[in-house]
């Protein structure tokens, strides 16, 4: 099987040498812990690997994500512009400005769910164009069942999932702990293949971080929490 990495420092190790291509993982802890930043650095890995990326956006404008990145010196310009990655934008809707969105596959409510599948089919023919495997990532669910309720979205994880992996991505969807009741945890855990769960904690004043790897099918791993750390160049894990 094949592994592919995760482009963080430390966690390769952690699971056996990388996540097994075609394989969804739930990341799952409280907002601000750096779930964003993993996914980020998961996209950009891929890119400069010659995979494509999808990126659904629900809590900020591609353009904000776009300069976010930036800060860790992830530059996605020439990567969107020749095709290798498109942002499904989630979020202008709701300030309004949809008909003013840079991206080419904007949603224009986060309650049609059925738009939704069509824009990722969308997507992910475009993205096709220039490779045959690829990496996607819905940040975030919370926000999505914010708006189109538990049933509805749960539905449409288990169709995105399996669709993603009929296309050779493997992916990573983003749920905000204390948000929801177990319920909605329990239903993606079992939809996923895997879980990754981040936690924050004050030590001597000091915000500390930490993840583990709760689940994760077909892979060896480690289950113990370890430390991380969000540096100038992405996560870090000593």
């Amino acid at each position: 099987m094949e592994l592919i990495s995760v482009g963080i420092e430390g966690l390769n190790k952690l699971i056996g040498g990388g996540i097994p291509r075609r394989t969804i993982l739930l990341l799952s802890g409280v907002p601000g812990v750096g779930k964003t930043v993993f996914c980020q650095q998961f996209i950009y890995e891929g890119l400069k690997n010659g995979e494509y990326g999808i990126y659904l956006t629900m809590d900020e404008s591609p353009e904000d994500v776009k300069e976010r990145m930036k800060i860790f010196g992830w530059d996605v310009t020439e990567y969107e512009k020749k095709g290798q990655l498109v942002f499904i934008d989630c979020y202008s809707w709701r300030l309004g400005e949809l008909s003013g969105s840079k991206s080419r596959f904007a949603l224009s409510s986060p309650t049609d769910i059925n738009q939704l599948n069509r824009i990722v089919i969308e997507g992910q023919r475009e993205v096709q164009k220039f490779s045959d495997k690829g990496r996607v990532v819905l940040d975030s669910l919370s926000t999505l069942v914010m708006y189109a309720g538990l049933e509805p979205v749960f539905k449409f994880t288990q169709v995105f999932a399996a669709r993603a992996k009929q296309q050779n991505n493997t992916g990573l969807l983003v749920l905000e702990e204390g948000v929801h009741d177990e319920k909605l945890s329990n239903a993606l855990q079992y939809t996923t293949d895997g879980v990754i769960e981040f936690k924050m904690y004050e030590d001597d004043s000091n915000i500390k971080r930490q993840l583990r790897i709760l689940r994760m099918k077909f892979a060896k791993h480690f289950a113990n929490w370890v430390d991380f750390e969000i540096t100038d160049n992405g996560i870090t894990i000593k």
